[in-house]
């Protein structure tokens, strides 16, 4: 764990982009504080106005200022894929360790579980949990969440399955050290890397995924501010008002470019090949 911490420290590329990607998330977490307009309060006879004064960005089809939609937006989607993966990654994590950890029957029933549920796309399980209970923000978040745990649980549970049959820890057994403290200091120091790696990387995909289904229709609803939904409601202005796409769609390409960039650095610092 020490070198891998040396490893990451020593990395100024992989410095930069984390530094990088704090100040993007932190921006749009506190931006709305200085927000030059509600992004709610509608204006019909202001529609689709250009750039000015009061509306830096311009207004949307209601005459609602867009930067202020932006940054409320940006909050919204941010925080929710925030939430999504360290809800999936310490939920899958947790199962996975266990599961290997019971052995047995057990942990042969679960892995057989997972594999069904694998098989099936994740999105369609997605939109069939939305069909089912409805549309809605919440209803979004708990269906990703829903499926996209299982990843990490297979994950974890390889990685224990690895490490367990290994001669430190066999030789921690012998030598009489516990069940609870092989799991803390050997098991879970070797772990946490390759999950951290998985996650950084899936901030763009669960990003991606939640801005998918607002376009359709079926994540974020009015009047929330949210890039995804912001998408949904522009396409219909596109030849009128370039901006109600072009700004939500560049501010989610950045987010995507600049988490995967980043994951696959730290990828590179934490490969097991390069320690």
């Amino acid at each position: 764990m020490n070198i891998w911490i040396k490893k990451i420290i020593d990395n100024k590329i992989f410095c930069l982009l984390l530094t990088l990607n704090i100040l993007l998330v932190m921006f749009f977490l506190f931006a709305p504080q200085f927000a030059p307009n509600s992004p709610i309060e509608i204006h019909a006879d202001h529609a689709l106005l250009d750039s000015s004064g009061q509306y830096p960005l311009g207004t949307d089809q209601l005459g609602r200022c867009f930067l202020s939609r932006l940054l409320y937006g940006g909050k919204s989607s941010l925080l929710m894929t925030i939430g999504i993966v360290v809800f999936i990654s310490l939920a899958g994590t947790t199962v996975g360790i266990m599961a290997a950890l019971a052995g047995g029957a057990v942990e042969q029933s679960f892995m057989r579980f997972l594999d069904v549920v694998l098989a099936i796309p994740s999105m369609v399980l997605v939109l069939v949990m939305v069909s089912i209970f409805g549309n809605g923000i919440v209803t979004t978040t708990i269906a990703i969440m829903s499926v996209s745990w299982i990843t990490y649980a297979r994950i974890s549970h390889s990685l224990v399955l690895e490490f367990r049959e290994s001669n430190f820890i066999k030789q921690a057994h012998m030598g009489g050290v516990g069940s609870v403290r092989i799991l803390f200091k050997y098991v879970l120091p070797n772990v946490f890397p390759h999950i951290i790696v998985v996650a950084t990387q899936d901030f763009g995909d669960k990003l991606l995924l939640l801005s998918s289904l607002s376009l359709l229709g079926l994540g974020a609803q009015p009047p929330t501010p949210e890039w995804g939904y912001m998408l949904s409601e522009g396409k219909q202005f596109m030849q009128r008002a370039p901006w109600l796409l072009f700004y939500p769609g560049f501010l989610i390409f950045i987010h995507v470019i600049m988490f995967n960039l980043l994951g696959d650095r730290l990828q590179d610092i934490l490969d097991p090949k390069e320690t």
